[in-house]
């Protein structure tokens, strides 16, 4: 099996994270306000989190953020569904 393991950013960017689970399949969790506001900007945070250990990104952002991470061969878990950091005239949080 496949140890998964939902991190902060904070914590994949710490050595020490990794000589705790070297294992671990490690997806830093969606901190809208860390990834930055364009797809050029969610691009350059998901880079630095694989140069810091992060096996994929967990990212809430457009379906066209989706595709650009993708192409440029970053492993990314999107989201399908009610997203709370986004409220529409329709309802949600």
């Amino acid at each position: 099996g496949i140890d998964i393991i939902s991190v902060t950013y904070d914590l994949i960017f710490d050595p020490r994270f990794r000589d705790a689970a070297p294992t671990c399949f490690a997806i830093p969790g969606d901190e809208q306000a860390k990834m930055g506001a364009t797809t050029d900007d969610i691009l350059r945070t998901a880079v630095k989190l694989r140069a810091a250990s992060a096996d994929a990104m967990y990212c809430s952002a457009s379906l066209q953020t989706i595709r650009r991470l993708r192409d440029e061969h970053i492993p990314v878990c999107g989201h399908v569904g009610l997203v709370p950091a986004h409220a529409t005239w329709t309802g949600g949080f």
